[in-house]
């Protein structure tokens, strides 16, 4: 364990909330696309069955572009998957292999072991508008959970969906809405509760989930300040 030494170094103060947390510092692995000088985003990494790391990679520079790489273990790196306009911030592996993916611009995408494209499909409201899926994860039923970006604390237009797996995933429902900029996804352990990073309204949301895995709306939802000075809550 250590300490929170990015905000240490610049005399900030974590949140009392948080403040006893344990924290973890990371080290530096290796770097990607070191030639570039320009802004470059890594997100969402998931390990596949043979050991290599899928990580979303957007890029300003064209020449990078907003794709999907693979890193092998043994540190070879290489596209794995990439459509020009597309830009993916989410995947999720399946327990079948598959990936599921968010592309921001309004699309879940499925990719089979090697990236090969088995569907594309939008994602709106019911009156056609474009959602901005962001994040996203499966439960222990293999349903899958994502996240609608948009919206911010004075235009809450964002919220938490589910797709269910006995209907191949081709429809989607609401589990919470009203959300300012829902990003981060992830479960508890035991599946019974549902973490939530509010990114537009700097906050954690905690969904304790009934049976029918929705949530409890008799005192299970529970909304976590996390102003931290400086940035927002993001990835879980």
């Amino acid at each position: 364990m250590g300490e929170y030494t990015w905000y240490k170094k610049r005399e900030r103060v974590l949140p009392v909330p948080i403040r006893a947390l344990p924290t973890v510092l990371a080290e530096k692995w290796m770097d990607i696309h070191p030639e570039t000088d320009r802004s470059l985003s890594l997100e969402s990494p998931v390990f596949d069955k043979a050991g290599n790391l899928i990580v979303c990679c957007n890029a300003v520079d064209p020449a990078i572009g907003e794709k999907l790489i693979r890193i092998c273990p043994d540190g070879t790196i290489v596209d794995f998957f990439q459509i020009p306009g597309m830009r993916i911030t989410g995947v999720a592996l399946h327990r079948d292999g598959r990936f599921f993916c968010t592309d921001l611009r309004g699309h879940l995408v499925i990719l089979g072991p090697e990236g090969e494209i088995l569907r594309i499909q939008e994602i709106t409201d019911p009156d056609g508008t474009k959602m901005a899926p962001d994040d996203l994860v499966f439960d222990e039923n293999g349903d899958v959970y994502f996240t609608d970006l948009r919206g911010w604390a004075a235009e809450p237009l964002g919220g938490v969906y589910r797709m269910r797996q006995e209907d191949d995933y081709r429809t989607f429902e609401p589990v919470l809405t009203r959300l300012a900029g829902p990003n981060g996804i992830s479960f508890s352990p035991d599946f019974r509760q549902l973490w939530v990073a509010q990114s537009g309204a700097k906050s954690l949301i905690n969904l304790e989930l009934m049976p029918n895995k929705l949530p409890n709306p008799h005192g299970g939802i529970h909304v976590i300040p996390m102003s931290l000075g400086v940035g927002i809550p993001d990835s879980n």
